[in-house]
C-alpha cells in the first residue's frame, strides 16, 4: 500500500490548496478527504483507487481553471507613483479567493501580494499601486495563486514604460545642468585670462 498512500497524501495536499480558494464552510474538502481515507483499505483495487482519485482531481481542476487571467497590456507610468488596472475574471458560478502577485525590476508594489475574492461569473478590475524605481522600459510579471501559494495560471507578462522624471524633477534637473554650465563657462574664462596674462607679461 505504500505507493497508494503516497498518492493519497499528494492528492490531499493538492486538494487542500484548492480548498483555500473556497468559502470556509464549503463541504467539498471534508468529503474529498473522507473518500481518500477510505481508499487506504485493501478492499479497493489499485485501479479503482486511481480512477476515483482522478475523478476527484478533475472536480478540483474545474475550480483551479475558473480564473480568467488579465490581458498582457502595456502601460506608461509618468510619475513616481501610480496604479495598474488589471481585469481578472471568474468563470465559475461561485466566488473564489485568489492571490495576485506582481514583480518587476523597475517597479515596486507597496501592497505586496493582494488576496482577492472574485465574484461568480464576472470580471473584476483590480487597481494595483506601483512605485517607480528607475526610468526605462521593462516587463512586469503577473501571477495568480491559490491562497496557499500554488500557481493557477501561466505567468502573464506586461510591458511597462517609466517616465517618472517629469514636472518638478525635470525642472530641478534643468536647473542643475544650467548651474553646471555656468560654472564651467566661468572656469573656462578664468583659465583663458590666466593663459593670456602668462603669454603677455607687459
Amino acid at each position: 500500500l505504500s505507493e497508494r498512500l503516497e498518492l493519497i497524501n499528494l492528492t490531499i495536499v493538492s486538494l487542500a490548496s484548492v480548498d483555500s480558494m473556497l468559502a470556509d464552510d464549503d463541504p467539498r474538502f471534508p468529503e474529498w478527504q473522507r473518500q481518500l481515507d477510505g481508499f487506504v483499505s485493501t478492499a479497493y483495487e489499485d485501479d479503482e483507487v486511481t480512477a476515483a482519485i482522478d475523478e476527484i482531481l478533475a472536480e478540483a481542476d474545474v475550480i483551479r481553471n475558473g480564473v480568467i487571467p488579465p490581458d498582457p497590456i502595456s502601460f506608461t507610468l509618468t510619475g513616481n507613483e501610480g496604479t495598474i488596472d488589471l481585469n481578472v475574471g471568474n468563470r465559475l458560478d461561485e466566488p473564489i479567493t485568489v492571490v495576485l502577485r506582481l514583480a518587476s525590476p523597475r517597479l515596486s508594489f507597496p501592497d505586496g501580494d493582494q488576496t482577492i475574492t472574485l465574484p461568480p461569473e464576472s470580471t473584476q478590475t483590480i487597481q494595483v499601486p506601483v512605485r517607480a524605481r528607475s526610468n526605462g522600459t521593462s516587463s512586469v510579471e503577473v501571477d495568480i495563486l491559490t491562497p496557499s501559494g500554488d500557481p493557477l495560471i501561466e505567468t502573464v507578462t506586461l510591458k511597462s514604460r517609466v517616465n517618472s522624471l517629469t514636472g518638478l524633477g525635470q525642472a530641478l534637473t534643468a536647473g542643475l545642468v544650467l548651474i553646471l554650465l555656468t560654472w564651467w563657462f566661468s572656469h573656462w574664462r578664468r583659465r583663458r585670462r590666466a593663459e593670456n596674462a602668462a603669454a603677455d607679461p607687459a
